[in-house]
């Protein structure tokens, strides 16, 4: 079976750029021997009516393997095991009163973590901060990744990571 690797993006908006700037890049580069598409989510924002309308609209195939790119995180409770998580900073999950806390700590970090294959991050800041908060998971589940680095788990969610670890 051929796979497509999906590229999960948040609602575009102007002015938060940088993440799908980056992926619009590796997705370019990865598209050069695999099938890709770019999935926008809907709609925009966190609330609990965001996130399950972002859910209800999302489609799951079967030949796909999903890379969620942004801040949408909790898009890993419909994707599947046939998902890449990249975590781009941890600082939502720290700021707030402890009621909005614990909820992004569960639906952006917790939950997620047990849905998808593999976790990438894009600096050791980022790694150490996420040990933090997801202690119980763990470090081999998550990536110091470059952009080929990241690129490669994309399209490798079967290898482990002792070998995503030594590729290019």
């Amino acid at each position: 079976m051929q796979y497509i690797i999906s590229y999960i993006f948040r609602k575009k908006q102007s002015g938060y750029n940088s993440i799908e700037n980056l992926f619009s890049n590796i997705q370019s580069s990865v598209s050069k021997n695999y099938n890709t598409n770019s999935l926008n989510l809907n709609y925009k924002g966190a609330s609990p009516i965001i996130v399950l309308k972002n859910w209800l609209s999302f489609t799951n195939t079967k030949n796909s393997i999903y890379h969620i790119t942004g801040d949408v995180h909790y898009m890993a409770l419909v994707t599947g095991k046939n998902t890449v998580l990249t975590i781009n900073d941890i600082g939502s999950a720290l700021n707030g009163n402890l009621f909005k806390q614990l909820i992004v700590k569960i639906f952006w970090f917790w939950l997620p973590a047990l849905f998808v294959k593999r976790i990438t991050v894009i600096s050791k800041f980022t790694k150490h901060e996420l040990e933090k908060i997801a202690s119980r998971y763990p470090v081999a589940r998550l990536k110091h990744g470059m952009r080929s680095g990241l690129a490669w788990a994309a399209v490798s969610p079967t290898r482990s990571f002792s070998e995503v670890e030594r590729c290019p």
